[in-house]
């Protein structure tokens, strides 16, 4: 078993061919971590983050993942904003997920806050062969948070590469945009990598990019386009650039943003392939929304508003894609 990987359960639940993008805010536990910034997500720091509210949140979030799995346990989910293996421990095992039989990967990333990502797969789906962390050095210096790559088999024996991605936050203006440029180029050749190898590698990449669909560095650094026109087995493309729905994966000022998306390799759209992926979703129930009371419509009902807890399950929404095979 690859290093960073965890088999946490042996259940065999009735299988859903979903595949989860889910950024989840915060997910912290309530032990100080000597070695990152975590001190206000503790019963003494500023949020005054408790035992009760931690298991809250792990139940949140693990209802979000069984409803979009319209009871069913999806088959892959990525994961923004964990803090580190326990989270996901007491999420696969001691939450209402426990019964769905998750195995996870996960690896530690030099993020100063001690924020990872991490990808939740049922093994009976998704057979996992390898996985690694892929470091993200940036020009000025410094690294950002790692991608996070895993492979596995599919029922078919067909190999399915996975890439999970949570890029520099919007707050930091053009500086932060060029740290997100770089850190897509990073994985942009990781993918150039495995499409010289096989013109036909089946790729999904998920995560919260931080930018929009159409923005530069979806467009030009990474060089993923539209998959309305004709698609190319070894070419990657956007999925949520064919959504048209009002309601999108964050809220900020008023505005909705398209951050958190799901890109395929062209392979997975073509017509004669074992396996293909459906239409991009938004998942928009109303118990993961709220009104939004300064801005006007709804927005995520979040954990926090500002510094009050209001107990809510994250400031994004998930997306989503079938797959068929």
């Amino acid at each position: 078993m690859a290093a960073g990987a965890v088999v946490v359960a042996m259940a065999r639940p009735a299988p859903c061919m979903r595949a989860v993008s889910y950024n989840v805010e915060n997910f912290f536990d309530t032990n100080d971590d000597p070695l990152t910034d975590d001190d206000e997500f503790t019963p003494n720091g500023a949020r005054k983050w408790t035992a009760s509210r931690y298991n809250d949140k792990a139940v949140h979030i693990a209802k979000t993942i069984m409803a979009i799995g319209e009871g069913k346990a999806p088959f892959l989910v990525a994961l923004c904003e964990v803090e580190n293996d326990h989270v996901l421990r007491k999420l696969a095992c001691n939450s209402p997920l426990r019964t769905a039989g998750y195995c996870y990967v996960h690896y530690d990333s030099p993020d100063p806050r001690g924020i990872d990502v991490a990808l939740l797969y049922q093994d009976s789906i998704f057979h996992l062969e390898q996985s690694e962390s892929v470091a993200v050095q940036y020009s000025s210096g410094g690294r950002g948070r790692d991608i996070l790559y895993a492979a596995g088999r599919l029922p078919g024996g067909e190999l399915l590469h996975v890439f999970v991605c949570h890029l520099p936050s919007r707050i930091n203006g053009d500086k932060a945009a060029d740290k997100r440029c770089q850190a897509l180029r990073v994985l942009n050749n990781r993918v150039s990598r495995l499409l010289d190898w096989n013109p036909n590698a089946l790729i999904i990449v998920m995560g919260d990019f931080n930018d929009n669909p159409t923005d530069v560095s979806m467009k030009t650094c990474l060089q993923a386009t539209s998959p309305e026109t004709q698609t190319k087995s070894s070419r990657l493309y956007n999925l949520a650039m064919l959504y048209t729905g009002r309601v999108k994966s964050e809220k900020h000022q008023g505005e909705w943003a398209m951050l958190d998306q799901i890109i395929v390799s062209g392979s997975l759209l073509q017509a004669d392939s074992p396996v293909k992926v459906g239409r991009f979703k938004v998942f928009d129930q109303p118990f993961l929304l709220e009104n939004d009371s300064q801005w006007s419509g709804q927005c995520p009902y979040r954990t926090y508003k500002g510094m009050k807890y209001i107990d809510g399950y994250s400031d994004h929404l998930p997306v989503y894609v079938d797959f068929s095979w």
